[in-house]
């Protein structure tokens, strides 16, 4: 999984090496670090997941903490809040280990998304920092030549997802109907259709 959605203007998603290793090897490397970590069944890690109240982010919360539960043993407490309770809490981060969070870009570019973990942002819920991310940030903001400032994203993002300050788990969606004689609607990222690109074929 990726933080940058596919599909984003002028750049390639980045994963974390280990992306491709099958369900058991990870499942055996979870529980290596959990146990590195000093955690066990008889000394469980307790977290506390903060969401603000939604049916579908709710059943993905309790979904992941049966995952954490079953494989390694972690419990877990969900603290379910709404919103506007939630938009305070989140910032508080004596009242969770893990929040859930989400965001939508304003415009279709990866430093859009990559932005909301500098350290300086109030998006970075996430608290982190680190100087080498937002000097590759700096350098893309100021570069003209669009292969160059892929290069600078694509290597923050890497760096960043290597820190694991966050854990990306899904990419929002949507649907269309669009007649078959609607000619030029175009899929994009930011789920956006202009009607100067469409036509209306004679039928």
């Amino acid at each position: 999984m990726d933080f940058v959605p596919p599909g984003t203007w002028n750049y390639d998603p980045q994963y974390w090496e280990w992306c491709n290793l099958p369900d058991t090897e990870r499942i055996e490397e979870a529980r290596r670090l959990y146990a590195l970590a000093g955690f066990s069944t008889d000394r469980p890690l307790r977290l506390r997941v903060l969401f603000n109240s939604n049916n579908s982010i709710k059943q993905v919360a309790i979904a992941i903490a049966s995952m954490w539960k079953q494989t390694l043993g972690v419990d877990t407490e969900l603290i379910d809040e709404e919103y506007r309770v939630f938009l305070n809490s989140r910032r508080d981060t004596s009242r969770w280990e893990v929040a859930r969070l989400g965001w939508t870009a304003d415009y279709n570019d990866a430093g859009n998304f990559l932005d909301t973990l500098r350290s300086a942002s109030p998006n970075n819920d996430a608290r982190y920092a680190r100087q080498e991310f937002n000097q590759l940030l700096d350098r893309a903001a100021s570069t003209v030549d669009q292969s160059s400032r892929r290069n600078l994203l694509q290597d923050a993002e890497k760096m960043m997802l290597s820190d694991y300050p966050i854990l990306p788990i899904y990419f929002f969606s949507s649907k269309r109907l669009i007649k078959p004689y609607v000619i030029g609607a175009k899929v994009n990222p930011l789920n956006r259709l202009y009607s100067k690109h469409l036509v209306i074929e004679d039928h």
